[in-house]
Protein backbone atom coordinates (compact mmCIF):
# COMPACT_ATOMS: atom_id res chain seq x y z
CA UNK A 1 0.00 0.00 0.00
CA UNK A 2 1.23 3.71 -1.05
CA UNK A 3 1.75 5.79 1.83
CA UNK A 4 0.32 9.51 1.25
CA UNK A 5 2.29 12.52 2.48
CA UNK A 6 0.92 15.16 3.57
CA UNK A 7 1.41 18.44 2.34
CA UNK A 8 0.14 21.81 1.15
CA UNK A 9 -2.33 19.49 -1.29
CA UNK A 10 -2.95 17.30 1.34
CA UNK A 11 -6.62 16.17 1.73
CA UNK A 12 -7.83 14.28 4.72
CA UNK A 13 -10.26 11.98 3.85
CA UNK A 14 -13.44 11.40 5.67
CA UNK A 15 -12.29 8.62 8.43
CA UNK A 16 -9.45 11.00 9.19
CA UNK A 17 -11.65 13.74 9.88
CA UNK A 18 -14.22 11.26 12.25
CA UNK A 19 -10.89 10.36 14.42
CA UNK A 20 -9.33 13.78 14.91
CA UNK A 21 -13.06 15.22 15.52
CA UNK A 22 -12.85 12.56 18.38
CA UNK A 23 -9.81 12.77 19.52
CA UNK A 24 -10.58 17.12 20.65
CA UNK A 25 -13.48 15.82 21.81
CA UNK A 26 -12.36 13.16 24.25
CA UNK A 27 -9.06 16.01 25.04
CA UNK A 28 -11.91 18.73 25.91
CA UNK A 29 -14.27 16.34 28.04
CA UNK A 30 -10.86 15.43 30.49
CA UNK A 31 -10.26 19.31 30.43
CA UNK A 32 -13.93 19.98 31.82
CA UNK A 33 -13.79 16.49 34.65
CA UNK A 34 -10.19 18.05 35.53
CA UNK A 35 -11.66 21.50 36.01
CA UNK A 36 -14.45 20.23 38.26
CA UNK A 37 -12.70 17.78 40.15
CA UNK A 38 -10.07 20.61 40.88
CA UNK A 39 -12.96 22.42 42.20
CA UNK A 40 -14.81 20.02 43.95
CA UNK A 41 -11.90 19.00 45.97
CA UNK A 42 -10.82 22.65 46.67
CA UNK A 43 -14.63 23.10 48.16
CA UNK A 44 -13.81 19.74 50.38
CA UNK A 45 -10.97 20.64 51.81
CA UNK A 46 -12.20 24.32 52.65
CA UNK A 47 -15.41 23.14 54.40
CA UNK A 48 -13.34 20.18 56.05
CA UNK A 49 -10.83 22.88 57.67
CA UNK A 50 -13.36 25.21 58.59
CA UNK A 51 -15.27 21.58 60.58
CA UNK A 52 -12.07 20.60 62.33
CA UNK A 53 -11.18 24.16 63.89
CA UNK A 54 -14.44 24.30 65.53
CA UNK A 55 -14.00 20.65 66.65
CA UNK A 56 -10.93 21.49 67.65
CA UNK A 57 -11.81 25.12 69.64
CA UNK A 58 -14.46 22.90 71.58
CA UNK A 59 -12.34 20.01 72.84
CA UNK A 60 -9.75 22.45 73.86
CA UNK A 61 -12.37 24.46 75.40
CA UNK A 62 -13.55 21.33 77.57
CA UNK A 63 -9.95 19.95 78.52
CA UNK A 64 -9.18 23.67 79.67
CA UNK A 65 -12.33 23.59 81.89
CA UNK A 66 -11.63 19.70 83.46
CA UNK A 67 -7.57 21.34 83.58
CA UNK A 68 -8.69 24.03 85.66
CA UNK A 69 -11.12 22.14 88.16
CA UNK A 70 -8.80 19.37 88.80
CA UNK A 71 -5.68 21.73 89.08
CA UNK A 72 -7.70 23.34 91.64
CA UNK A 73 -9.09 20.05 93.47
CA UNK A 74 -5.38 18.71 93.24
CA UNK A 75 -4.33 21.71 94.71
CA UNK A 76 -6.64 21.78 97.64
CA UNK A 77 -5.67 18.32 98.35
CA UNK A 78 -2.05 19.13 98.34
CA UNK A 79 -3.11 21.72 101.06
CA UNK A 80 -4.59 19.41 103.08
CA UNK A 81 -1.87 16.60 102.75
CA UNK A 82 1.26 19.67 104.13
CA UNK A 83 -1.57 21.03 106.57
CA UNK A 84 -1.52 17.41 108.29
CA UNK A 85 1.68 16.86 108.36
CA UNK A 86 2.62 20.76 109.71
CA UNK A 87 -0.38 20.03 112.61
CA UNK A 88 1.74 16.27 113.42
CA UNK A 89 4.82 18.44 113.61
CA UNK A 90 3.83 21.11 116.15
CA UNK A 91 1.94 18.49 118.52
CA UNK A 92 5.04 16.18 118.20
CA UNK A 93 7.12 19.87 119.00
CA UNK A 94 5.07 20.73 121.63
CA UNK A 95 5.32 16.78 123.30
CA UNK A 96 9.18 17.62 122.90
CA UNK A 97 9.45 21.15 124.76
CA UNK A 98 7.63 19.40 127.73
CA UNK A 99 10.05 16.20 127.53
CA UNK A 100 13.34 18.23 127.33
CA UNK A 101 11.89 20.89 130.09
CA UNK A 102 12.06 23.74 127.98
CA UNK A 103 12.47 27.20 129.92
CA UNK A 104 9.17 28.99 129.29
CA UNK A 105 9.66 32.94 129.20
CA UNK A 106 7.03 35.23 130.83
CA UNK A 107 5.55 38.52 129.65
CA UNK A 108 7.27 39.39 132.36
CA UNK A 109 11.15 38.19 131.25
CA UNK A 110 10.74 35.83 133.79
CA UNK A 111 12.18 32.02 133.04
CA UNK A 112 10.80 29.35 134.48
CA UNK A 113 10.29 25.53 134.40
CA UNK A 114 7.17 24.48 133.42
CA UNK A 115 4.47 21.48 134.16
CA UNK A 116 4.84 21.02 130.41
CA UNK A 117 3.16 22.05 127.42
CA UNK A 118 -0.02 21.39 125.10
CA UNK A 119 -1.74 22.42 121.80
CA UNK A 120 -5.18 24.28 122.66
CA UNK A 121 -7.97 24.00 119.46
CA UNK A 122 -9.28 26.71 118.52
CA UNK A 123 -11.80 25.86 116.28
CA UNK A 124 -13.93 29.27 115.60
CA UNK A 125 -10.77 31.14 114.88
CA UNK A 126 -9.35 28.04 112.55
CA UNK A 127 -6.45 28.08 114.44
CA UNK A 128 -4.49 26.13 116.89
CA UNK A 129 -2.18 27.26 119.66
CA UNK A 130 1.08 25.93 121.57
CA UNK A 131 1.27 26.90 125.59
CA UNK A 132 2.84 26.29 128.39
CA UNK A 133 1.62 25.61 132.08
CA UNK A 134 3.62 28.48 134.11
CA UNK A 135 1.95 26.71 137.50
CA UNK A 136 3.90 26.65 140.22
CA UNK A 137 2.61 23.37 141.84
CA UNK A 138 2.12 21.28 138.78
CA UNK A 139 0.22 18.48 141.19
CA UNK A 140 -3.16 20.01 141.79
CA UNK A 141 -2.96 22.30 138.28
CA UNK A 142 -5.74 21.57 135.69
CA UNK A 143 -3.03 22.28 132.71
CA UNK A 144 -5.32 24.14 130.93
CA UNK A 145 -4.48 27.27 128.69
CA UNK A 146 -4.85 29.98 130.37
CA UNK A 147 -7.61 32.24 128.89
CA UNK A 148 -5.73 35.26 128.95
CA UNK A 149 -2.91 33.78 126.68
CA UNK A 150 -0.53 34.81 129.11
CA UNK A 151 1.29 31.57 129.04
CA UNK A 152 0.97 31.10 125.16
CA UNK A 153 4.01 30.07 123.01
CA UNK A 154 2.66 30.35 119.41
CA UNK A 155 -0.50 30.74 117.38
CA UNK A 156 -0.58 28.76 114.02
CA UNK A 157 -3.24 29.90 111.59
CA UNK A 158 -4.77 27.11 109.20
CA UNK A 159 -4.02 27.27 105.63
CA UNK A 160 -6.51 29.59 103.74
CA UNK A 161 -8.84 27.94 103.08
CA UNK A 162 -9.15 25.24 105.38
CA UNK A 163 -11.21 25.22 108.11
CA UNK A 164 -11.86 23.24 111.24
CA UNK A 165 -14.66 20.64 110.29
CA UNK A 166 -14.53 18.67 114.05
CA UNK A 167 -12.88 18.15 116.78
CA UNK A 168 -12.98 16.13 120.12
CA UNK A 169 -11.08 17.47 122.48
CA UNK A 170 -10.35 21.41 122.87
CA UNK A 171 -6.63 20.81 123.96
CA UNK A 172 -4.08 18.00 124.71
CA UNK A 173 -1.63 18.67 127.84
CA UNK A 174 1.83 17.05 127.69
CA UNK A 175 3.34 17.14 131.46
CA UNK A 176 7.24 17.09 131.71
CA UNK A 177 9.58 14.59 131.67
CA UNK A 178 7.75 11.35 130.78
CA UNK A 179 5.00 12.83 128.98
CA UNK A 180 2.11 12.26 130.72
CA UNK A 181 -0.76 12.87 128.64
CA UNK A 182 -4.09 15.27 129.07
CA UNK A 183 -7.01 15.49 127.13
CA UNK A 184 -9.77 17.70 127.68
CA UNK A 185 -12.66 16.76 128.38
CA UNK A 186 -10.93 14.44 130.35
CA UNK A 187 -13.20 11.02 129.76
CA UNK A 188 -11.46 11.14 126.10
CA UNK A 189 -9.48 8.15 125.17
CA UNK A 190 -8.25 9.03 121.77
CA UNK A 191 -8.29 12.82 120.24
CA UNK A 192 -9.53 13.51 116.75
CA UNK A 193 -9.02 16.81 114.79
CA UNK A 194 -10.65 16.90 111.70
CA UNK A 195 -10.32 19.87 108.74
CA UNK A 196 -11.93 20.13 105.74
CA UNK A 197 -11.20 22.02 101.99
CA UNK A 198 -13.70 23.69 100.45
CA UNK A 199 -14.06 20.82 97.95
CA UNK A 200 -15.57 18.69 100.42
CA UNK A 201 -12.19 16.71 100.88
CA UNK A 202 -11.11 16.25 104.35
CA UNK A 203 -7.66 15.35 106.57
CA UNK A 204 -7.39 14.92 110.54
CA UNK A 205 -4.68 14.36 113.17
CA UNK A 206 -5.27 11.20 115.78
CA UNK A 207 -3.87 11.65 119.39
CA UNK A 208 -3.92 8.67 121.34
CA UNK A 209 -2.97 7.83 124.93
CA UNK A 210 0.35 7.07 124.39
CA UNK A 211 0.87 10.42 122.47
CA UNK A 212 1.40 8.98 119.40
CA UNK A 213 0.36 11.16 116.71
CA UNK A 214 -0.77 10.29 113.35
CA UNK A 215 -2.70 11.58 110.23
CA UNK A 216 -6.37 10.26 108.58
Amino acid sequence: MMRRQKGAGFTPTPFEKRLVMQSSRKRSGRCALDSSNIATSQKKMWGFTIIEMLVTIGVLTILGGLLILYSRSGEQTSTLLREAAKMTSDVNRAKNLAITTVEFTTKDGEKINPCGYGVYFDQPQNQYIIFADPSSDCQTSDHLRASDGSADVETILLTNPLKFSSANIEQVFFLAPDPTIYFQPPEITEANIQFRAPNGASMGVRINQAGQVSTF
